[in-house]
């Protein structure tokens, strides 16, 4: 496939995905339109303000993590500077066709411009661990949620869809069961000593490192500094579950509100439940950001919790306004970038 195929195809593969959010979206109005006209009618609009300000302000956590992690590996970065990279690859998450991946890949490309030659590899490898440390707090955070949720799940109704009861368990246990793994290979990588003793695993990174420069051996390297600090990993991964992944959901907590929803004990657990969930449908690479079965899975397990019809639905789209606003918001970091003449990343070594 040549270059011009690759990137017609690139771009094409972007826009099925962003059709297929526009369906999904459209349907969720059109089903709803009659509710969310009454609720967007009634709406408390000035507890958008709020919405918009904890969810930057979960941005401004991912980012102090990155720089934590980065720390880790003898890397000075000051805070401003991992925010900036941070809602940069927030920006081109949304836009590019990878999606989170694209995004950090983004991430990583601004970073290894702004560092010396020879710390490349370990700059971008702080990257990669921020994402498996945020992801492992999104798992443990949605099994524990999932469990408690588990006795709601002959109420739980997804629009259009016709589902039993038993179909919808082994759904739950499937997700239980992929995030437990998720969380199994997130631990895995910091023992990897104990993978490379498997010759066929060793074999294959001595391979890798020989075509791209001893990257792997680097990287390995990098992750044995991480594993050097444990305690400091639970702590930026504890961090994450209360002040990233529960963070977001207190613009849901306002939004709700706003269409007069009461935000109670049980509701609250419902919306936490439901929010983290969509997260993790989010994952699912079919629309850009993962607006629409982000948007779907919320409103369906909202809708279950006995939420008044048009209350999720406008509640959830208005959050994902907020979510494209926010991204938004790191074009114009991108815009105002120095970029590597006025900002330089150094690596002290120990």
């Amino acid at each position: 496939m040549s270059d011009t195929e690759h990137r017609s195809f690139k771009i094409l593969k972007f826009v099925l995905r962003l059709l297929c959010a526009v369906v999904i979206i459209g349907v969720l109005i059109w089903k709803s339109r009659e509710q969310l006209n009454s609720c967007l009618h009634a709406f408390d609009y000035k507890l958008v303000l709020p919405a918009i300000l904890f969810y930057a302000a979960h941005h401004a956590v991912c980012a102090w993590r990155w720089q934590q992690l980065a720390k880790l590996q003898n890397f000075d970065i000051k805070f401003k500077e991992a925010l900036s990279l941070t809602m940069q690859g927030t920006f081109f998450s949304l836009i590019l066709p990878g999606g989170a991946i694209g995004g950090d890949v983004v991430k990583m490309g601004l970073l290894a411009k702004r560092q010396k030659k020879g710390s490349r590899v370990e700059g971008m490898f702080t990257v990669f661990i921020d994402r498996v440390i945020g992801m492992a707090a999104l798992f443990g955070l949605t099994i524990v949620l999932l469990l408690l949720f588990m006795d709601k799940l002959p109420q739980l109704r997804i629009p259009g869809v016709e589902i039993s009861l038993f179909q919808l368990k082994i759904f739950a246990y499937l997700i239980l069961a992929l995030c437990t793994l998720g969380i199994a290979a997130a631990i895995g990588i910091f023992f990897h000593r104990s993978f490379e003793k498997i010759p066929f695993i060793k074999a294959m990174m001595d391979w890798v490192d020989r075509r791209f420069s001893n990257a792997v051996t680097r990287m390995t390297t990098a992750a044995d500094l991480y594993a050097q600090a444990p305690g400091q990993l639970i702590v930026l991964t504890l961090a994450s579950v209360f002040f990233v992944h529960l963070l977001v959901v207190v613009p849901m907590i306002f939004l709700l509100s706003g269409t007069g929803f009461p935000m109670t004990g049980a509701n609250l657990l419902l919306l936490a439940t439901a929010v983290n969930l969509g997260n993790i449908a989010g994952l699912i690479p079919l629309a850009p950001g993962g607006i629409g079965l982000r948007d779907l899975t919320v409103i369906a397990i909202l809708s279950s919790g006995g939420t008044a019809s048009g209350s999720g639905e406008t509640a959830q789209l208005l959050m994902t306004g907020v979510m494209i606003f926010v991204s938004l918001l790191g074009g114009v970091y991108f815009i105002l970038d120095p970029g590597v003449k006025n900002t330089t990343i150094d690596r002290n070594e120990p």
